[in-house]
């Protein structure tokens, strides 16, 4: 339950340390106005999810269920500034499915708190950029027939992203079983996924399926295995480390597969992934820039005359 006294005496202490006078006329009623607000925008602390997914319904289908475009709004838990997206979710049913509607309304449910800007009450979660960037590559740059053995160096959080990727996505044929190489610390991604084991080949080539072998020497003294790997991608997350790798092979190593270089920038005859570009809709990169110019000169404006001015997030 939102106390509303304790968000009025709040705000009227907060008033008085930016130096503003709380009795001022324009804000004798604002306590009052941020206390109703608070009702509204943070009224998900006391409900549940739970709630509005209680009802179900008989459904003999099995396939995924899938809501795209489900707009929310929230509040940024360390500055609690708003912020907002737009929310998928996907489902396989066992037997029994949930309105549309009640979807909707349990994103709303988590929105309506504080939190941080990669996820929701720890429940939904966005893409970061090397989800996106994994999406994205493997999207452009899809598995052939003909590669059997895959090379990841680098393993944080675009190596990552990038396996999960593949092991989501990567089903050619029965017959072709494709080996990971993997290089890089993954003692975090085997915790979580501890039970890749039921369905891949740990630390050990398989005929019979794929196999995802994590190697703990550095990628520099396998020789045999950048020489006979049929693609390498250097995915690591310090790009300037990532370029200095892809120099090393292709100045040591006899590499007789593709390469491709993780980097922000594109450059002529290198096969590269993740740029800005390749991630972000032009539409995306476009409304950012004139976001970033219109904040800027608004700045500008208000430094350059003498009565007070409205700040950007005012």
């Amino acid at each position: 339950m939102i106390d509303q006294e304790k968000v009025k005496q709040a705000v009227r202490l907060f008033l008085e340390g930016i130096g503003e006078d709380p009795k001022r006329e324009g804000l004798i009623e604002t306590p009052d106005r941020i206390a109703r607000m608070c009702e509204e925008i943070y009224g998900g602390l006391e409900e549940t999810a739970e709630t509005h997914l209680r009802k179900t319904f008989r459904a003999e289908e099995r396939g995924m269920v899938l809501e795209k475009d489900i707009a929310f709004y929230s509040t940024c838990e360390h500055h609690l500034l708003p912020f907002f997206g737009k929310a998928h979710i996907a489902y396989i049913p066992d037997g029994r499915v949930v309105g549309l509607s009640k979807l909707a309304r349990a994103v709303e449910v988590y929105a309506r708190t504080t939190n941080g800007h990669d996820h929701l009450s720890g429940n939904i979660n966005f893409f970061h950029s090397y989800d996106c960037c994994a999406r994205q590559y493997w999207r452009s740059k899809a598995l052939c027939s003909h590669e059997n053995t895959i090379v990841l160096i680098g393993f944080g959080n675009y190596g990552s992203s990038i396996l999960e990727r593949a092991i989501l996505t990567n089903i050619i044929s029965i017959e072709q079983h494709v080996t990971y190489h993997i290089f890089g610390d993954a003692q975090e991604f085997l915790a979580i996924h501890y039970r890749l084991g039921e369905l891949f080949s740990l630390n050990q080539e398989s005929g019979e399926r794929d196999s995802l072998i994590f190697h703990d020497e550095i990628w520099a003294k396998s020789h045999e295995v950048m020489e006979q790997a049929d693609r390498i991608i250097i995915c690591e997350d310090d790009e300037q480390k990532g370029w200095s790798i892809f120099w090393a092979l292709n100045k040591y190593y006899r590499v007789s597969g593709r390469i491709d270089l993780r980097s922000s920038r594109k450059t002529p005859g290198i096969s590269c992934f993740g740029s800005n570009e390749d991630i972000y809709t032009p539409q995306q990169i476009i409304r950012t820039g004139i976001c970033k110019a219109a904040i800027m000169i608004n700045e500008l404006f208000r430094r350059s005359v003498s009565y007070p001015t409205l700040s950007w997030n005012e």
